[in-house]
Formats: C-alpha cells, structure tokens, sequence
C-alpha cells in the first residue's frame, strides 16, 4: 500500500480521474492496476476514463469501425526464447473486431469458404492471398490506406496502448471475461465477434477466436541437394479457439511453399489497421 501512495502522491491534484485518492482507474479498489495505470499518466499523460476515439466507414452498406490507438513507448511482453523489447509507437488505427464474414460478402465480388457462416462472425479459414484482395478491394472504394497491422502495432494494441492496464490477457486477468478458446478440446466454429468484454482501447477478441495475421514476412529460397525450399514465412497473433487454453500473446509462424501459395488455414482471420 506505501508504493501505491508514494507513486500517485507524485501526480497533479485536480483531475477528474484523481479525485478519489489511489482509486487512479476508479474501479472501486485501490491495488496495483492503479500503480500502472498511474505510471501510464505520468509518462504519457493519459488518463485511464478517457472515451476511444472510434471511426466509422460505411462501405456497401457495412460499417468498418477502427478505434484511435495513440502513440506511446511500451515493453513488448516476453515469451520464451524472446527477450523484451522497449518500443516507441506512432498514432494510428485499428479496427474495433477482426474482418467478419459480412464485411467480406458486402465488399468482394467472390465467394469465400466461410462467406455461408452467420455475418457477425470473424471471417476464417483465410489465405494469405485472401486478405491481400480483401484489403486492395476496401482501399479502391474507400480511398483509404488500410492494411495488415504489423507485429508491434499489433501488440501495443492488443495491451490497451497508453492505457494498457498490463493484463495477463487482452483487457482483463480473467480469460473468460475476453477469451474465446477450445477448454473441451472439441471442433468448433469460430465464435461471433465483439460478445466478450473488449481491451482497455475498446477492442474486442484479441485473445483467442480466431488468429490474426501480422503484415511481416520473409522469404525463404533455398536450393543444396537434397532439399529445395521455396516460400515464404508468415506470423499471426493472438491465438484462436483451436487452443485448449486461453491464449496470451504468443507469435506464431507458418511457412507456406510457392505451391501452396493459396492453402488455407481454418483459425485463421485478420484485422485491419490504418
């Protein structure tokens, strides 16, 4: 209790988020998520009952909705294998739930493998070469700049940005409040978007559903008899419901051969960014 009043004895008086002393996110308790949330103040300036700042494009008649990520320094979560990282991130947008089935079937002239499933689902079972159009059809109409988020603008999101309450899953320490996973280890369908609780940043399913694919990727070409591997490296995030526990923020690669360019991958969805 000493370091949670030493630490927001050092902020200013007066705001409206500080008016209960060391009930910094006013969730009616005073314990360590006020101690991060009162470090996010006082090095980003950031208070944590500040709205998102949605947007909304209506695109043949569908609603795709980002929410404003503003930019900020943070420390990437570890995994194994992988030390953390400080990183320092521009503004820029997300959207509010994964690509659904409904924004693919009013957007693109073709069918999809999913394009029969319930609208308010994440589209899944995608390729690469998948959201590839999906994204250039969506930029043609709206003249927007939309795309694949990348690994960091991923993450940053994913933890609630400056508002980041650094939770052990996205927006909460209880996985069932905001995590769809496979607990019976049984085949099912993806679960429809934005029905659990969201991030800190008002951003639904980023812990489980289906995974979300990343923008890097990297090339491989390799010829030494007697192997010849020829492809490219992809990577996802977030975990999906073909995981028997609530996934947390773990990076995933796939590695897809030239021939197999169009296989796709059933848990798999993707989110856009601008």
């Amino acid at each position: 209790m000493s370091l949670i009043m030493a630490v927001l004895a050092l902020m200013p008086l007066g705001t409206t988020a500080q008016n209960i002393r060391g009930d910094f996110n006013m969730d009616g308790m005073v314990d360590v998520a006020d101690v991060t949330a009162s470090i996010n103040y006082l090095l980003n300036g950031q208070l944590p009952d500040e709205a998102p700042q949605l947007d909304t494009v209506i695109v043949a008649g569908v609603p795709v909705v980002t929410v404003l990520v503003k930019g900020g320094t943070f420390i990437t979560p570890v995994a194994p294998g992988v030390a953390a990282r400080t990183v320092t991130m521009p503004d820029y947008r997300i959207g509010v739930t994964e690509v659904t089935v409904g924004m693919w079937n009013a957007i693109m002239d073709s069918t999809h493998i999913s394009s029969t499933a319930p609208a308010n689902l994440p589209l899944f079972d995608i390729t690469w070469d998948d959201a590839k159009k999906f994204i250039a059809r969506l930029n043609e109409l709206t003249g927007l700049d939309f795309r694949l988020p990348t690994d960091d603008e991923w993450l940053y999101a994913a933890i609630g940005g400056r508002r980041s309450m650094y939770y052990m899953y996205a927006g909460s320490d209880d996985p069932t409040q905001v995590g769809w996973w496979n607990a019976d280890k049984t085949e099912v369908t993806p679960k429809p978007v934005a029905t659990k609780m969201p991030n800190e940043l008002g951003i639904y399913d980023m812990s489980g559903n289906v995974a979300e694919l990343l923008a890097e990727t990297e090339r491989e070409d390799y010829d030494m008899e007697p192997f010849h591997v020829h492809g490219i490296y992809y990577y996802y995030r977030g975990g999906s419901l073909s995981d028997t526990e609530c996934p947390l923020y773990q990076k995933v690669t796939n590695f897809v051969w030239d021939d197999d360019i169009y296989q796709s991958i059933f848990y798999l969805g993707f989110r856009l960014v601008r």
